[in-house]
Parts: C-alpha cells; structure tokens; sequence
C-alpha cells in the first residue's frame, strides 16, 4: 500500500463515519429541544437529506426510537474512539462515563419491541406477559433502560435487573426512579453465575456481548434454573448486516467488551447443552441490531 491509497481510505471512511454523528445529532435536538446555531442545522439538515431521510418522516418516529438509536450511535463512535486511544487496554468493561453508558444502554430499549413481536410464537409467553403478573430476569441490565422499556410495555410485568456494574446500576437505579418504576423493578448488583433463585422467572434476557466465554456454560444453567417451567430464554447479541467490515469490526467491539463473538449456531448449540429445550435461532424479522436464540425450560 502507497501512502496516498492509506489517506484516500481514510478519507472514504470518514464520510459515513461523520454522518452517523450528524444523525445521531439531529435525533438530540428533536428529543431533546436543542438549538443550534442556524447555519450548522442547515448543514446537519444537508447531511440527512445525502443520508435519504425526510427530516418531517425522521420526526415522525417515536422518542423512545430516536432516543436508542441516538445512544447507540453514540456509544459505538465513544468505543470506536476508545480503540484509538488505548488499543493495548486488556478486553473488558472500562467504561464509566454517566452519559456513555446511559447511550449504551439506550440501545437495548427496542429489544422490548421485539419480545412481543415474538412473543406470540414463544410457547405460552404471550400470555403469561399480557395475562396477568408475570416476571422477567434482565441479565447485564447495566442503567436499566430495557428493564423499564419492558415495564412499560406490559404493565404486570415485574423485574429484576441484574449486573456487576456498580456505576450502571447507580445510574439505573435512577432511571428506574425517574420512570416512577420502583415498585416494578429491582436492579440488584450480583453476578449471573451465582443467582438463587430458582423457578422464578417466566422470560430471561441474556446479553451475551458483555460476559467471557467461559462463565458462559454457568451463567446459562443458572438462568435455566431460575426460569419457571416454560419459561422462556433469550440469549441476545449483537446483529449486523452481511458485510465483512461490519461483522469484523462488530466482533472488534464484543472482544473488547470482554464477550465472545459467537457464531448463532455454536450459541445455539451452547444453549441447548446447558439443558434448555427448543433452543434455535430467531428468524430476525425486525431491524433493531439484535439477534436472538430462544429456548425454554422444559416441564
């Protein structure tokens, strides 16, 4: 490689990597009534319309979309950042900046969406959400938005948010304040792996991105242990499109997070063999970056 081929690469990349903060800008200033200096919204308006997007459609979306796909551009460009600054730093959960990690967790607010999206295929958990009191175990809930994404969208639903973030789970227990959910949902600081509760829960979330490959196999069977029989688990990673940068890069930050790039096959091999029935993967037919492998506890 010629110097001028490794600066008109960066120059091609750069583009879209400074659109996704001109989107993510304009996301702030509709949900959060900013205003700019006229010039620069003419300017961040110019970079939407190359984008293909309506400003009027763009405002038209709900808040709590525009407020997660605000956070997680904001987070992947804060870890993007973070690989510049100390690529020799050891794989694993560094961050502590408040407003980093409420993006980040902003992110998992669709996955509310797609639970009862899928619901209806799931066994009985459709039901059990909609019926009546029911109970849900949010696993590496870091500041709890999908813990009260999910309140919010089934209002029987009790949950326990659990992590070992001491800082997330300040900032959680806030949220939690804020969105008047105490008597709801219970963000408690403790590691998967040594959960008790047994027959408890009728649907878990896992966020496999953020736990090392080898606490997995325990951290699975203590889940199925706390699930209620047909009870319904959800191993979550990330998801991306068919593209060998996105994927490269996508493992790129799961590795660093301190979690495991899992291909859905083996992930779903390594449900089924900590001894949950029906585990496969779930056709995605949404566009939220998640991808999903569903199982259940059998009777």
């Amino acid at each position: 490689m010629k110097p001028e081929d490794l600066f008109a690469l960066v120059q091609r990349l750069n583009g879209p990597m400074e659109a996704l903060g001109a989107l993510a800008a304009e996301l702030r200033i509709q949900t959060e009534g900013l205003s700019p200096d006229p010039a620069v919204q003419r300017a961040l308006d110019a970079v939407i319309a190359a984008l293909g997007i309506e400003l009027p459609a763009l405002a038209a979306l709900p808040r709590d979309a525009k407020l997660a796909a605000a956070g997680g551009i904001a987070a992947f460009l804060r870890q993007a950042a973070d690989v510049v600054e100390h690529p020799e730093r050891e794989p694993g959960w560094a961050f502590t900046d408040g407003a980093f990690l409420q993006n980040q967790g902003r992110m998992s607010m669709s996955i509310a969406h797609v639970v009862a999206t899928l619901a209806p295929s799931l066994g009985d958990l459709a039901s059990r959400l909609d019926g009546g009191p029911a109970t849900f175990l949010d696993v590496g809930t870091g500041v709890g938005w999908l813990a009260i994404a999910m309140a919010n969208r089934f209002p029987g639903l009790r949950v326990l948010g659990l992590d070992v973030h001491d800082t997330a789970l300040r900032i959680g227990r806030q949220n939690v304040r804020d969105a008047a959910l105490e008597g709801r949902i219970e963000l408690r600081h403790g590691n998967v792996t040594e959960l008790a509760e047994r027959d408890a829960f009728d649907l878990a979330f896992v966020a496999a991105p953020f736990l090392s490959k080898d606490i997995v196999p325990l951290a699975l069977q203590r889940t199925r242990d706390a699930l209620r029989p047909g009870g319904i688990l959800l191993f979550g990673t990330f998801a991306t499109i068919d593209d060998p940068l996105a994927t490269a890069t996508q493992a790129l930050r799961i590795v660093r997070s301190g979690g495991h790039p899992w291909a859905l096959l083996d992930a779903c091999a390594e449900v089924s063999a900590a001894g949950f029935a029906r585990a496969h993967v779930v056709e995605r037919t949404w566009k939220a970056p998640i991808a999903l492998i569903a199982a259940e506890k059998a009777d």
